[in-house]
């Protein structure tokens, strides 16, 4: 029958989520980086916030409302994140250590994706890479589905930029 693209005036086109967030990877973060939110409150100055993990206050003051933003760590660091749980977004822009970043935490985006062999096709998941700040099309029993390809990718064995359809939240189900 007739196909309706995912992406266009009449398919379905998903409305992005996006949250500002601080860079505590240490390092510098890249543009389509696959980042994990400190919910464990793995790094000190998230535990020391009285904000549980999920977000840093900035204080109100006579000029200033205050703001609150995730705290973004590396996607494989094991204690803040698993490949079964976690919340995760994908980097909108490049960002210095300890500097404020805007992430994608649900939506379409381009973000680093890589296969150890092969090619990626469209309708591959993609789950938190083995190596930090990459979605990798290789999937292990269980883990959290985060992203769905939907462009297709030739022999992506390092990193490559790919457009993703992305859910940081509660991803897409599991590996079986």
């Amino acid at each position: 029958m007739f196909r309706t693209p995912i992406r266009g005036p009449i398919g379905f086109k998903p409305v992005p989520d996006t949250a500002p967030c601080k860079n505590l990877t240490g390092s510098a973060v890249v543009v389509g980086q696959l980042v994990a939110l400190d919910i464990a409150g793995v790094e000190a100055e998230v535990a020391n916030s009285g904000e549980g993990g999920l977000a840093f206050v900035t204080p109100e003051s006579s000029t200033s409302r205050g703001s609150r933003y995730g705290a973004a760590v590396d996607s494989g660091s094991a204690a803040s994140w698993a490949p079964r749980y976690g919340i995760f977004g994908i980097a909108l822009e490049a960002a210095a250590d300890n500097a404020e970043f805007e992430v994608l935490i649900a939506g379409e985006v381009d973000a680093l994706v890589s296969k150890g062999t092969g090619n990626v096709a469209e309708g591959d998941p993609l789950v938190a890479g083995s190596s930090n700040g990459e979605l990798d099309a290789d999937t292990s029993t269980g883990m959290k589905i985060l992203g769905i390809a939907i462009e297709a990718l030739t022999g992506p064995s390092t990193a490559a930029l790919g457009r993703v359809l992305f859910n940081g939240w509660s991803g897409f189900g599991s590996s079986a």
